[in-house]
């Protein structure tokens, strides 16, 4: 089995209770040997079931945040977990990741997406609607290749079904090359297609939810289902036999599982599980791993982060 990484989703929302917390909490992830601080790409509240409400109120910026994170540390990569590019104008969006790149000297990672919260696309998005599915995946499509080739290209011009571009050019480039490594947290048959085409890596969370429309124009999150390694490497072939098909690497392709973690060794059996069946990074969710009735926030957080990397990552 290939050799796993870990990384860590730190909560949207403002979990400490002073920003020195948070900077000891940085500093730790960086010292315990974690390869990544991700942060979820949410500017509303987002109800999720099984997650405690309170800790993810007032949620933050995610591309602000991880520049904070990029000025406190000096080697952990930094992730959006994940931007919704349909959300986003692509060419802005390629200009924050091309910039935070230069400014942490090549340590982002680009989680993208469709995007699945109905009011932040309603309140937060220059479309000012929430679209169908099969339409956000395209915006997705689009943005993506608008995406790539002003990272890599010296001057673009486009001309798709949703965005326009004449003359473009984004400079200063992004450190990484050919451009900072693009992980796509989606599902679905032609979002699937889009992630093998495009992208370097795919996220799946270890608990499915999205909205379910329980009224017109009234959504609810929902949980899905459980992501189990059986679920997990169906997918996974998907991808692998989409990346052949586009002529591209499979051994370059990464496979993620954003998890559900205890910090002991029982982690151990779990993770190897996923690793059989191609996972080759792992980033702990905390939010979801942590009990609904803890009271000692930050407390129990760290307690969580020191122990994962004490009991469990000396064994890979």
């Amino acid at each position: 089995m290939a050799k796993i990484k870990f990384g860590v989703a730190l909560s949207p929302g403002v979990w400490w209770r002073n920003i020195s917390e948070f900077d000891r909490c940085l500093s730790e992830i960086e010292g315990l040997g974690y390869d990544g601080a991700f942060i979820p790409d949410h500017p509303v509240s987002v109800r999720i079931p099984y997650i405690h409400q309170a800790r993810i109120l007032n949620p933050l910026d995610c591309w602000v945040v991880l520049s904070y994170i990029a000025g406190k540390t000096e080697s952990v990569r930094l992730g959006a977990l994940v931007s919704p590019v349909p959300r986003y104008v692509p060419s802005q969006l390629a200009k924050m990741v091309a910039t935070l790149d230069v400014l942490s000297n090549g340590r982002v990672i680009v989680g993208v997406g469709s995007g699945y919260v109905p009011e932040e696309f309603i309140n937060y998005s220059p479309i000012g609607a929430f679209e169908p599915h099969k339409i956000r995946v395209e915006r997705l499509r689009e943005g993506l290749e608008i995406m790539i080739r002003l990272w890599t290209e010296d001057v673009v011009s486009f001309d798709g079904k949703y965005y326009k571009l004449k003359d473009a050019f984004l400079e200063p480039k992004p450190i990484q090359k050919p451009h900072p490594p693009l992980w796509s947290g989606v599902r679905g048959k032609l979002a699937i297609k889009v992630t093998a085409k495009y992208c370097n890596g795919w996220i799946s969370p270890e608990l499915r939810h999205g909205p379910v429309e329980v009224a017109p124009g009234k959504w609810e999150m929902q949980f899905l289902y459980h992501v189990t390694p059986e679920i997990y490497e169906e997918n996974a072939n998907r991808i692998k036999n989409y990346l052949k098909k586009y002529g591209r690497s499979v051994e370059d392709f990464k496979f993620i599982l954003f998890g559900l973690s205890s910090g002991m060794a029982e982690d151990i059996t779990k993770i190897e599980k996923f690793m059989q069946v191609g996972c080759s990074y792992w980033v702990i969710s905390v939010e979801q791993s942590l009990s609904p009735k803890t009271g000692q926030y930050y407390e129990e957080y760290m307690k969580l982060l020191r122990n994962f990397a004490k009991n469990v990552m000396p064994s890979f």
